[in-house]
């Protein structure tokens, strides 16, 4: 059996900037120093991030929650995907 987050790496891609994309539209900024990345939410993508997930029925109080798993998600596909 499969879970809800069944081949989840599919919904993501690198932008030729660098930057990752979400099929909901989030943009995720990467930016490299020396001895870190950092990923932080691109703030002008979140209004049609938030579109998206409410037309998918996820209610406002947990849209904080899906907004840190999908960055964790970034995380993990920007590690698996240099």
């Amino acid at each position: 059996m499969t879970g809800k987050h069944y081949q989840w790496h599919k919904a993501w891609r690198r932008e030729p900037s660098g930057h990752l994309l979400h099929d909901s539209g989030l943009r995720v900024l990467v930016t490299r120093g020396p001895d870190y990345t950092d990923l932080r939410a691109s703030p002008d993508t979140l209004e049609a991030w938030q579109a998206f997930e409410a037309a998918r029925g996820v209610p406002m109080h947990d849209m904080l929650a899906r907004l840190k798993r999908l960055i964790k998600e970034a995380q993990e596909w920007h590690a698996r995907n240099p």
